[in-house]
Order: structure tokens, then C-alpha cells, then sequence
């Protein structure tokens, strides 16, 4: 099988992105770990909590779809990460650890030394994230100067490579243009070069493929796959369409009113879903076995009100199965008991099996199988 994109030229090019490709030592702490981490906004209604108490742990060389309906909390969760809250009307609490270093305790100047070299991240609107009036060469090498002292003609090539990998094969040309002279798709494309020309250890990628068609999705998807797996980068990929969470994941974990209810191997969650959340998630998304012209599952009434949370499941006065309990206890996530990396916060879960939205096999476990175009 084939790259989709023909950039295999990335696996070659090890010095260009850094990293020598191995595995960590056994036992050794994630990259990535959040701890009980709380997000407020401060607003003329109320105090909003759009995280409430989230932790995780992401290993490097791992990727993890977050899934879930607008306002659930994906994106807060990328912006707690990276510190791009405002000091002012924001409160944060927990702890973000990267590499073991807690960033909530880093001020602002400090924050900006991760950003690029250990930290980046893809933008859900290229437009509003790439400079109108710098041309792509000058934004894509900006990192890489700044963080590892290059000069002009060295960031000049390692920006024309980066592109390349991007899926970029006119790079020469693209490097001279503005980011409104370029597609949607390529500024897309722009964006995700400039995130991994300063070879990060964590990817935060906001909804990276909104903008693209199928193949070139397959492409960048591909590219996430194997930057995390040659180059030992976490990827924490936020998306709405849960075949490429299923086909591009190692860990999916599903959000709903600021918490993670579900969270396990993508296979699992995917295939045997217990929070009815994750369920109803599911059967809203188009199936192979669907009849031309079949109408779609649709999940009744609206998202929770983060101001005004019920005190039990925040899911319950949209769940046909909630009984007294779902509304006045709120579950915790709970282990399965035949799966411990497979857990679950619901009261009344689910056991049967589902088929799951069907996607391109993007992540190989075998480094010599490529998916097909």
C-alpha cells in the first residue's frame, strides 16, 4: 500500500524533524497528563465551567481523539493546555503536566518558550490563525530560526521540506504566496507545517481536516499518523466525525458538558460504547448499511447548560434511559470490569455492540503498512 499523500520522503528525513524515533523506558510517566483540570469563564450570567474536573494521560507517540457535540468542551481543553486564556475573566485549576513540567504554574513569557519548540498547535480556521500580510516561507520558518538558531537559507530548506510533508508538492511556489492567494485546503495545510516545522513533543490539532476533501484529509490524517509514530509526537486530534476518531486514534475520549464520560482503546469504545452518550453519538453517524436516502438518528433536545447543570448526569434529561438516580447522582468514571483501560460514567450503560462509522485504516500498527489511496 501506498502514502496518500507520496510523502514517505518525511520518514526518510529524520534530522529535519528531531527525535531518533525509539520508544520510551518501560514504566516511564506520560507525556501529556491532566489532572483534575478545571476551566471557568467569569460571565454577566454566571460563572461557566467548560472543563469540570478533567484528567488523562497521554503516552508520546500516541494520538487521542476527543469527540463530542459543540459546546462539550474540546476546544477549552486544547486552549487550557496550550495557556491561551486571557489572565482576566478565566479561572484554571489542576494541573496540565508536559513531560512531567506543570505548565499552570508558568507565566506568560515562560509559556511562550514552549509554544513551537515543545508545544503546538493546528488551528480550526486557518484564515483567522495564519498573518494576512506575511507570506507562508517567512511564517513557516519563523519557529525554527527562533528556537534552533537557524539561518535563513537552512530555515528556508527545512520550511520547502516541511511543506513538502504537509502535502505540498508545489512548496517553491506556495513558500512566496500570501495565505489569501491559497485554498482553504492548502491553508490548512500552511497551518499544520508552521505547527510541526519546530519539531514539538505535543500536537494539539482543533478539527485539522474541516476544510479539506476526502483525499487530502486521507493525506493529513496519514501525516498526523506518522509523526506520531516516527517521531514519538503526542497528538491530541479534536473532531466531530467519529470514523476518522475511530481509524486515527489509539484512545478516544468522549465529552459532554466539560467531563469525559467515556474513555478507552478506539477499537473498544467504538465497537461496545457503555455510556449512552457515546451511544447516541454513534448511531447519529451516516453507516455503511444505510439505505441510499435514509434519514439519520438524531440525539433529542440540546446540550447542557454549563451554567445551569442539573445535579446528576448531564445527559440525563436527553437519555431515554435515565431513571431517578441519572438525575440527582452524577456518575464518575468507572472501569469496566472485563477491559481496566475502558472506562465509563453512566449509570444505566450499555452492553450491546455497534457497528461503528467505517473510515480509511489511517493508523498502522506495522510502520511498513501505508493505507491505500
Amino acid at each position: 500500500m501506498t502514502d496518500p499523500g507520496g510523502e514517505a520522503g518525511l520518514v526518510e528525513r529524520e534530522g529535519e524533524f528531531g527525535g531518533d524515533g525509539g520508544g520510551g523506558p518501560p514504566g516511564a510517566s506520560p507525556l501529556l497528563e491532566l489532572r483534575s483540570l478545571e476551566t471557568t469563564y467569569t460571565t454577566d450570567r454566571g460563572d461557566l465551567k467548560v472543563l469540570d474536573g478533567v484528567s488523562l494521560a497521554l503516552d508520546a507517540g500516541r494520538i487521542l481523539g476527543l469527540v463530542g457535540e459543540s459546546g462539550s468542551g474540546k476546544t477549552a481543553l486544547l486552549r487550557s493546555v496550550m495557556g491561551l486564556f486571557p489572565t482576566s475573566h478565566v479561572r484554571m485549576s489542576g494541573h496540565v503536566l508536559l513531560d512531567g513540567q506543570d505548565l499552570l504554574g508558568l507565566d506568560r513569557q515562560a509559556l511562550r518558550r514552549l509554544w513551537g519548540s515543545r508545544i503546538a498547535m493546528v488551528f480550526q480556521d486557518p484564515m483567522s490563525s495564519l498573518n494576512p500580510v506575511m507570506r507562508v516561507g517567512r511564517q513557516v520558518s519563523e519557529g525554527p530560526r527562533t528556537s534552533r538558531h537557524l539561518g535563513r537559507s537552512e530555515a528556508r530548506e527545512l520550511a520547502l521540506a516541511t511543506l513538502r510533508s504537509a502535502g505540498i508538492r508545489d512548496a517553491s511556489e506556495i513558500y512566496g504566496r500570501f495565505p489569501h492567494q491559497l485554498s482553504g485546503g492548502l491553508r490548512q495545510r500552511v497551518a499544520i507545517a508552521i505547527a510541526i516545522a519546530s519539531a514539538p513533543q505535543l500536537l494539539l490539532a482543533d478539527e485539522p481536516t474541516t476544510s479539506l476533501d476526502v483525499t487530502i484529509q486521507a493525506q493529513i490524517l496519514y501525516l498526523l499518523g506518522t509523526l506520531a509514530r516516527q517521531r514519538r509526537i503526542a497528538v491530541v486530534l479534536v473532531t466531530h466525525d467519529l470514523a476518522v476518531a475511530a481509524s486515527t486514534s489509539d484512545t478516544i475520549a468522549v465529552m459532554y458538558a466539560g467531563r469525559i464520560v467515556e474513555m478507552g482503546p478506539a477499537a473498544t469504545v467504538m465497537a461496545v460504547p457503555r455510556m449512552r452518550y457515546t451511544q447516541a453519538l454513534i448511531r447519529t453517524s451516516p453507516q455503511a448499511h444505510h439505505e441510499p436516502g435514509a434519514r439519520l438518528e438524531v440525539i433529542p433536545g440540546r446540550p447542557a447548560d454549563p451554567i445551569d447543570l442539573a445535579p446528576g448526569c448531564a445527559f440525563a434529561p436527553r437519555c431515554g434511559y435515565a431513571d431517578e438516580r441519572c438525575l440527582t447522582i452524577r456518575p464518575e468514571l468507572e472501569i469496566t470490569q472485563s477491559d481496566t483501560t475502558h472506562r465509563f460514567a453512566c449509570w444505566n450503560p450499555s452492553d450491546s455492540r455497534m457497528v461503528a462509522p467505517e473510515g480509511p485504516a489511517l493508523r498502522q500498527r506495522d510502520d511498513d503498512e501505508r493505507p491505500a489511496t
